[in-house]
Protein backbone atom coordinates (compact mmCIF):
# COMPACT_ATOMS: atom_id res chain seq x y z
CA UNK A 1 0.00 0.00 0.00
CA UNK A 2 1.25 3.13 -0.92
CA UNK A 3 1.55 5.86 1.59
CA UNK A 4 1.26 3.67 4.69
CA UNK A 5 2.76 4.77 7.72
CA UNK A 6 2.70 1.15 9.33
CA UNK A 7 4.54 -1.73 7.97
CA UNK A 8 3.29 -5.03 10.08
CA UNK A 9 5.65 -7.84 9.92
CA UNK A 10 3.98 -11.67 10.21
CA UNK A 11 6.52 -14.24 9.75
CA UNK A 12 4.31 -17.64 9.52
CA UNK A 13 4.97 -21.36 10.05
CA UNK A 14 2.20 -23.56 10.57
CA UNK A 15 0.00 -20.99 12.18
CA UNK A 16 -3.27 -22.51 10.43
CA UNK A 17 -5.59 -22.43 13.42
CA UNK A 18 -5.07 -18.63 14.40
CA UNK A 19 -3.59 -16.31 11.45
CA UNK A 20 -7.07 -15.71 10.18
CA UNK A 21 -7.92 -14.29 13.59
CA UNK A 22 -4.56 -12.41 13.43
CA UNK A 23 -4.65 -10.70 9.45
CA UNK A 24 -8.52 -9.78 10.75
CA UNK A 25 -7.34 -7.76 13.51
CA UNK A 26 -5.25 -5.80 11.30
CA UNK A 27 -7.94 -5.22 8.87
CA UNK A 28 -10.29 -4.38 11.43
CA UNK A 29 -7.97 -1.08 12.58
CA UNK A 30 -9.07 2.06 12.99
CA UNK A 31 -6.25 3.62 11.76
CA UNK A 32 -5.98 2.45 7.78
CA UNK A 33 -2.61 3.98 6.40
CA UNK A 34 -0.35 0.76 7.33
CA UNK A 35 0.35 -2.41 5.06
CA UNK A 36 1.06 -6.15 6.19
CA UNK A 37 3.93 -8.52 4.70
CA UNK A 38 3.47 -12.37 5.20
CA UNK A 39 6.25 -14.77 4.37
CA UNK A 40 5.38 -18.39 4.64
CA UNK A 41 8.46 -20.68 5.87
CA UNK A 42 7.43 -23.98 4.47
CA UNK A 43 4.55 -24.37 6.11
CA UNK A 44 2.92 -28.32 6.49
CA UNK A 45 -0.45 -27.41 7.97
CA UNK A 46 -2.24 -25.87 5.23
CA UNK A 47 -1.30 -22.47 6.24
CA UNK A 48 -0.28 -21.97 2.66
CA UNK A 49 -3.84 -22.87 1.23
CA UNK A 50 -5.68 -20.67 3.11
CA UNK A 51 -3.41 -17.96 2.63
CA UNK A 52 -3.90 -18.34 -1.21
CA UNK A 53 -7.32 -17.31 -0.97
CA UNK A 54 -6.33 -13.93 0.77
CA UNK A 55 -7.21 -11.10 -1.19
CA UNK A 56 -6.86 -7.34 0.32
CA UNK A 57 -4.89 -4.27 -1.12
CA UNK A 58 -2.94 -3.78 2.27
CA UNK A 59 -1.61 -7.29 2.25
CA UNK A 60 1.18 -8.82 0.45
CA UNK A 61 2.41 -12.69 0.79
CA UNK A 62 5.93 -13.99 0.14
CA UNK A 63 6.46 -18.17 -0.04
CA UNK A 64 9.95 -19.11 1.04
CA UNK A 65 11.48 -21.99 -0.76
CA UNK A 66 13.50 -23.23 2.33
CA UNK A 67 13.17 -22.67 5.76
CA UNK A 68 14.48 -19.87 6.90
CA UNK A 69 13.58 -19.70 10.94
CA UNK A 70 11.47 -17.14 12.45
CA UNK A 71 14.65 -14.82 12.74
CA UNK A 72 15.74 -15.56 9.25
CA UNK A 73 12.13 -15.34 8.22
CA UNK A 74 12.03 -11.42 9.75
CA UNK A 75 14.78 -10.59 8.07
CA UNK A 76 13.24 -11.02 5.31
CA UNK A 77 9.99 -9.43 5.80
CA UNK A 78 12.34 -5.96 7.07
CA UNK A 79 14.27 -5.81 3.99
CA UNK A 80 10.49 -5.67 2.42
CA UNK A 81 9.63 -2.97 4.30
CA UNK A 82 9.10 0.41 3.05
CA UNK A 83 7.66 2.46 6.29
CA UNK A 84 9.17 4.15 8.76
CA UNK A 85 7.51 2.31 11.92
CA UNK A 86 7.38 -1.35 11.66
CA UNK A 87 5.12 -3.15 13.42
CA UNK A 88 5.71 -6.98 14.34
CA UNK A 89 2.46 -9.49 14.91
CA UNK A 90 2.75 -13.88 15.16
CA UNK A 91 0.48 -15.33 13.26
CA UNK A 92 -0.87 -16.54 16.72
CA UNK A 93 -1.39 -13.21 18.38
CA UNK A 94 -4.14 -9.86 17.65
CA UNK A 95 -3.46 -6.84 17.70
CA UNK A 96 -6.47 -4.95 19.73
CA UNK A 97 -8.53 -2.32 18.12
CA UNK A 98 -6.12 1.09 18.55
CA UNK A 99 -3.00 -0.21 18.20
CA UNK A 100 -1.65 1.14 14.94
CA UNK A 101 -3.01 4.72 16.31
CA UNK A 102 -1.60 4.21 19.42
CA UNK A 103 1.64 3.29 18.34
CA UNK A 104 1.78 5.30 15.54
CA UNK A 105 1.10 8.85 17.38
CA UNK A 106 3.62 7.73 20.30
CA UNK A 107 6.26 7.69 18.18
CA UNK A 108 5.99 10.29 16.16
CA UNK A 109 5.85 12.44 19.24
CA UNK A 110 8.60 10.62 20.66
CA UNK A 111 11.09 11.04 18.57
CA UNK A 112 13.73 9.89 20.55
CA UNK A 113 11.57 6.57 20.48
CA UNK A 114 13.41 3.68 18.53
CA UNK A 115 12.07 0.96 19.70
CA UNK A 116 9.57 0.11 22.13
CA UNK A 117 7.19 -2.64 23.70
CA UNK A 118 3.67 -2.70 26.01
CA UNK A 119 2.35 -4.17 28.93
CA UNK A 120 1.31 -7.57 29.13
CA UNK A 121 -0.25 -9.04 32.69
CA UNK A 122 3.52 -9.82 33.64
CA UNK A 123 5.18 -6.64 32.73
CA UNK A 124 2.38 -4.53 34.80
CA UNK A 125 3.36 -7.24 37.52
CA UNK A 126 7.26 -6.07 37.64
CA UNK A 127 6.28 -2.25 37.03
CA UNK A 128 4.13 -2.28 40.12
CA UNK A 129 5.94 -4.26 42.28
CA UNK A 130 9.53 -2.45 41.45
CA UNK A 131 8.02 0.68 41.72
CA UNK A 132 8.98 1.50 37.52
CA UNK A 133 5.99 2.72 36.91
CA UNK A 134 6.41 5.63 38.86
CA UNK A 135 9.13 5.96 36.21
CA UNK A 136 8.38 8.13 33.44
CA UNK A 137 4.35 9.51 33.27
CA UNK A 138 1.46 7.81 33.40
CA UNK A 139 1.78 6.80 29.52
CA UNK A 140 5.22 5.67 29.15
CA UNK A 141 8.42 5.05 30.90
CA UNK A 142 11.83 5.42 28.97
CA UNK A 143 15.02 3.64 29.56
CA UNK A 144 18.07 5.04 28.52
CA UNK A 145 20.90 2.64 26.93
CA UNK A 146 22.36 2.51 30.51
CA UNK A 147 19.57 1.58 32.31
CA UNK A 148 18.35 -0.17 29.54
CA UNK A 149 20.90 -2.95 30.77
CA UNK A 150 20.55 -3.02 34.28
CA UNK A 151 16.49 -3.41 33.22
CA UNK A 152 17.19 -6.15 30.73
CA UNK A 153 19.95 -8.24 33.61
CA UNK A 154 17.76 -7.76 36.34
CA UNK A 155 14.00 -7.71 35.22
CA UNK A 156 14.62 -10.35 32.10
CA UNK A 157 13.43 -9.43 28.41
CA UNK A 158 10.99 -6.70 29.46
CA UNK A 159 10.19 -6.93 25.59
CA UNK A 160 7.75 -10.17 26.17
CA UNK A 161 6.41 -11.61 22.99
CA UNK A 162 7.61 -9.87 19.27
CA UNK A 163 4.09 -9.52 18.84
CA UNK A 164 4.62 -6.53 21.77
CA UNK A 165 7.60 -4.73 20.13
CA UNK A 166 7.13 -1.85 17.54
CA UNK A 167 10.40 0.01 15.46
CA UNK A 168 11.85 2.11 13.68
CA UNK A 169 12.94 0.54 10.62
CA UNK A 170 15.92 3.20 9.92
CA UNK A 171 17.71 2.77 12.99
CA UNK A 172 17.39 -1.09 13.04
CA UNK A 173 19.08 -3.16 11.29
CA UNK A 174 17.51 -6.73 11.71
CA UNK A 175 19.42 -8.79 10.31
CA UNK A 176 22.63 -8.07 12.15
CA UNK A 177 20.32 -7.60 15.06
CA UNK A 178 19.09 -11.22 15.59
CA UNK A 179 22.06 -13.80 16.06
CA UNK A 180 20.69 -17.17 14.65
CA UNK A 181 22.95 -18.95 17.14
CA UNK A 182 21.06 -18.03 19.94
CA UNK A 183 17.57 -18.83 18.91
CA UNK A 184 15.76 -19.92 21.90
CA UNK A 185 16.64 -16.20 23.43
CA UNK A 186 17.55 -14.47 20.07
CA UNK A 187 15.04 -11.77 20.41
CA UNK A 188 16.30 -11.26 24.15
CA UNK A 189 19.99 -10.77 22.45
CA UNK A 190 18.16 -8.70 19.57
CA UNK A 191 16.52 -6.18 22.20
CA UNK A 192 19.58 -6.23 24.27
CA UNK A 193 21.85 -4.94 21.16
CA UNK A 194 19.07 -2.40 20.20
CA UNK A 195 18.61 -1.10 24.23
CA UNK A 196 22.87 -0.70 24.15
CA UNK A 197 22.36 2.08 21.17
CA UNK A 198 18.95 3.52 22.05
CA UNK A 199 17.68 2.19 25.04
CA UNK A 200 13.41 1.49 24.73
CA UNK A 201 10.08 2.76 25.77
CA UNK A 202 7.67 0.89 27.45
CA UNK A 203 3.90 1.88 26.94
CA UNK A 204 1.58 1.39 29.75
CA UNK A 205 -1.16 -0.03 28.10
CA UNK A 206 -2.01 -4.01 26.64
CA UNK A 207 -1.84 -3.22 22.83
CA UNK A 208 -1.83 -6.69 21.85
CA UNK A 209 -3.58 -9.87 22.62
CA UNK A 210 -1.18 -12.83 22.84
CA UNK A 211 -2.95 -16.10 22.50
CA UNK A 212 -1.38 -19.26 24.61
CA UNK A 213 -1.58 -22.67 23.41
CA UNK A 214 0.26 -25.73 22.87
CA UNK A 215 1.77 -25.20 19.50
CA UNK A 216 3.34 -21.92 20.69
CA UNK A 217 6.91 -21.57 20.42
CA UNK A 218 7.43 -20.81 24.21
CA UNK A 219 6.25 -24.17 25.12
CA UNK A 220 9.14 -25.87 23.15
CA UNK A 221 11.97 -23.81 24.40
CA UNK A 222 14.86 -25.61 27.18
CA UNK A 223 13.36 -28.67 26.41
CA UNK A 224 17.42 -29.81 26.71
CA UNK A 225 18.21 -27.37 28.66
CA UNK A 226 19.29 -25.30 25.77
CA UNK A 227 18.22 -21.79 27.07
CA UNK A 228 20.02 -21.57 30.03
CA UNK A 229 23.59 -21.49 27.83
CA UNK A 230 22.16 -18.44 25.63
CA UNK A 231 21.05 -16.75 28.53
CA UNK A 232 24.34 -16.75 29.84
CA UNK A 233 25.52 -15.31 26.37
CA UNK A 234 23.34 -12.52 27.12
CA UNK A 235 23.39 -11.98 30.54
CA UNK A 236 27.32 -11.47 29.80
CA UNK A 237 26.83 -9.10 26.94
CA UNK A 238 24.58 -6.88 29.61
CA UNK A 239 27.21 -7.31 31.98
CA UNK A 240 29.97 -6.35 29.76
CA UNK A 241 28.10 -3.35 29.33
CA UNK A 242 27.31 -2.23 32.98
CA UNK A 243 29.96 0.03 35.16
CA UNK A 244 32.29 -2.43 36.59
CA UNK A 245 31.60 -0.66 40.06
CA UNK A 246 28.19 -2.44 39.83
CA UNK A 247 29.35 -5.66 39.34
CA UNK A 248 29.79 -6.92 43.12
CA UNK A 249 25.93 -5.95 44.05
CA UNK A 250 25.21 -7.65 40.94
CA UNK A 251 26.59 -10.59 41.29
CA UNK A 252 24.73 -11.02 44.55
CA UNK A 253 21.76 -10.25 43.02
CA UNK A 254 21.87 -13.42 40.48
CA UNK A 255 23.07 -15.52 43.34
CA UNK A 256 20.23 -14.65 45.66
CA UNK A 257 17.19 -14.22 42.99
CA UNK A 258 18.12 -16.35 39.58
CA UNK A 259 20.68 -18.93 39.62
CA UNK A 260 18.42 -20.74 42.65
CA UNK A 261 15.59 -21.18 40.61
CA UNK A 262 17.64 -23.19 38.57
CA UNK A 263 18.07 -25.70 41.40
CA UNK A 264 15.19 -27.82 40.87
CA UNK A 265 15.82 -28.43 37.57
CA UNK A 266 19.32 -29.15 38.07
CA UNK A 267 18.39 -31.77 41.13
CA UNK A 268 15.85 -33.67 37.97
CA UNK A 269 18.64 -34.07 36.02
CA UNK A 270 21.37 -35.42 38.67
CA UNK A 271 18.17 -37.89 39.76
CA UNK A 272 17.74 -39.23 36.18
CA UNK A 273 21.53 -39.41 35.50
CA UNK A 274 20.96 -36.79 32.68
CA UNK A 275 24.82 -35.33 33.50
CA UNK A 276 24.40 -33.81 30.44
CA UNK A 277 21.60 -31.65 30.83
CA UNK A 278 22.68 -30.77 34.28
CA UNK A 279 25.60 -29.21 33.17
CA UNK A 280 24.24 -26.87 30.92
CA UNK A 281 22.09 -25.22 33.88
CA UNK A 282 25.04 -23.35 35.38
CA UNK A 283 27.21 -23.59 32.23
CA UNK A 284 29.11 -19.90 31.40
CA UNK A 285 27.34 -18.04 34.23
CA UNK A 286 28.13 -14.35 34.78
CA UNK A 287 31.70 -13.94 37.10
CA UNK A 288 32.63 -17.24 37.10
CA UNK A 289 29.69 -18.26 40.06
CA UNK A 290 30.67 -22.01 40.96
CA UNK A 291 27.67 -24.18 41.62
CA UNK A 292 29.06 -24.59 45.18
CA UNK A 293 28.70 -20.73 45.39
CA UNK A 294 25.07 -20.52 44.01
CA UNK A 295 24.10 -24.00 46.61
CA UNK A 296 25.59 -22.23 49.55
CA UNK A 297 23.77 -18.79 49.02
CA UNK A 298 20.72 -21.38 48.26
CA UNK A 299 20.59 -23.08 51.39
Amino acid sequence: MKNSKITILMPVYNNRAHIEEAINSAIKQKFKKWNMLISDDRSTDGTVNLLKKIKHKNIKIYYQKKNLGIYGNLSFLNSKAKSSIVKILCADDQLLPNTLQDIFLFMNKNKSCKICTCYDQKTKKIFTKYNLSLLGNKYFTKFNPKSSMFALLVFGNIFGSLSRVAYKRKNFNISSTFDRSVPSAGDYYAWSKMSKKYGFFVIKKKLVYIQHHPGQASYFLNRENELYIQLAYVLNFLIKNIDPSYHKVLKKYLLQFMFPQRITNYLRCLVNLRFDLAKKIFANVPFGISIMEIFFNYF
